[in-house]
């Protein structure tokens, strides 16, 4: 019989200093929007979508060998109850 294998989740880094423009990208990720969509509501381009939640991922230490960063960034902003939205 095998033992079963723990998967465990990377530590997230705690970081609370999230500039203005993070924290609205942080609240329309959670609440569903795509990066298209966060670019209409925020006046601004998609590359500039991609960017501010890379850096956001980037504070948090999230990245694609986690699985999608988009989806644990708004398990985290649930846990950690930073978003409005979440």
């Amino acid at each position: 019989m095998s033992t079963p294998t723990i998967i465990r989740e990377p530590k997230l880094a705690i970081c609370t200093r999230f500039t203005p423009r993070e924290q609205q990208v942080i609240d329309l990720i959670c609440s569903g929007y795509s990066n298209k969509q966060i670019a209409h509501q925020l006046s601004t381009s998609v590359d500039n979508v991609k960017a501010t939640s890379s850096h956001v991922y980037w504070k948090l230490g999230l990245n694609h060998s986690w699985g999608c960063p988009r989806v644990r960034l708004v398990l985290w902003a649930t846990k950690a109850r930073l978003s409005d939205a979440a």
